[in-house]
């Protein structure tokens, strides 16, 4: 037999229901953890933070090696021009 998670939400109001192995159960749980920030505002972003841009990103470029971006290149067919063409030129329009 299989046990149901139910439970309410607070900022949208319902009932919601999920099998314990269904993503949506973890979702369940942030509902309610999160409800008390529902109303929270938020500072805008605009530019990166200076320990970011200096601490984690030469983190992160170490990390890239050939292999990797080799990789990147064959998954992402970047040396095919046209391809990469394709992929920013406008749709088409029917007239």
């Amino acid at each position: 037999m299989t046990k149901w998670i139910v439970m309410s939400r607070p900022v949208t109001g319902g009932l919601m229901v999920a099998p314990p192995e269904c993503p949506a159960a973890g979702r369940l749980m942030m509902d309610v953890l999160l409800a008390k920030y529902a109303s929270c505002s938020t500072p805008s972003c605009v530019a990166a933070p200076s320990w970011f841009i200096d601490d984690e990103v030469p983190r992160f470029e170490k990390l890239i090696d050939s292999k990797f971006r080799k990789y990147l290149q064959t998954t992402l067919s970047l040396s095919d021009a046209d391809k990469g063409a394709r992929g920013v030129a406008a749709p088409a329009t029917s007239g």
